[in-house]
Formats: structure tokens, sequence, C-alpha cells
């Protein structure tokens, strides 16, 4: 059933790409991918391994509470009106700033 595949993606991409996969059950090439929002890039096969190694790089050096606390964000405040996802935006970044490990 495709209801299991949009059931994963119906937050995530336009209504209208969805039906369109799931009716045509076609390929989903690079460019269409990046126009969905799947993906966030594309680069050429030989470029892959440099651009994943310098997002590695970029992603280790930034502080861990403030990874945890954008990804804890973007997981939570789309489901929240919009003055609430304010609010749990301050509160984390109150939490991010104090913890420990931004002290460094």
């Amino acid at each position: 059933m495709p209801t299991m595949v949009m059931s994963a993606l119906y937050d995530r991409i336009n209504r209208n790409a969805i039906m369109w996969m799931t009716y045509t059950t076609q390929f989903i090439d690079a460019d269409r991918a990046l126009n969905y929002g799947f993906i966030s890039q594309v680069v050429d096969a030989d470029k892959l391994d440099a651009e994943v190694d310098q997002f590695c790089e970029t992603l280790l050096s930034r502080p861990r509470p403030a990874i945890l606390g954008l990804k804890e964000y973007l997981h939570v405040a789309p489901k929240m009106d919009e003055l609430g996802a304010i609010d749990y935006a301050r509160a984390l970044h109150s939490m991010v700033n104090t913890a420990a490990d931004m002290k460094k």
C-alpha cells in the first residue's frame, strides 16, 4: 500500500509530490528529489566523498548541545502553533547556552 510511504512523508514534502509519486511509481532522480525536499544538495559522484567529509567536519566542529537542541526543535516545533514554537525556541536556547559543553 502506498499509504505506508505516504505516512512517512506527509509532513516532509508537498502533498502533490506525494500524490504524483504514488500514482506514477516513477523513479525519482536527483533533481526531482532536490525539488521535493528529500535531499539538500546534489553533487557529482566524484565529489561526494569530499562533500561528506566537509559536512562531517562542519558538524563535528559545532557544540554537541547546539546540534541536539536544533534536532529537538526541528522534530517538535513544526507540530506547535507559532507562539508555542517561539517559546520553545527560547527555552531550548537557554538550556543550550547554559550546558557545560557550550563553555568549552
